[in-house]
């Protein structure tokens, strides 16, 4: 698992394992605290990206959520 706080956006990566190819899928999590102090969540699966490495999934889902949040307006 790896974590990254971006831009006050916490960023959790980790990966899931498919037992059939023994590939890896990015599953990432972003949080973030609402101007009124709610907690609000949103959850990015890559499934169309595989890696050999879980550390690799890992840090492209960390790469997608920067992408994310730097889109955000």
């Amino acid at each position: 698992m790896a974590s990254l706080l971006y831009k006050n956006y916490l960023i959790v990566a980790s990966a899931s394992l498919d037992e059939a190819t023994q590939k890896w899928t990015p599953v990432v999590f972003v949080s973030w605290r609402t101007p009124d102090g709610k907690r609000e969540f949103h959850t990015i699966e890559a499934s169309l990206y595989r890696f050999d490495e879980r550390t690799d999934a890992e840090a492209f889902g960390i790469q997608l959520a920067k992408s994310w949040v730097d889109a955000l307006p």
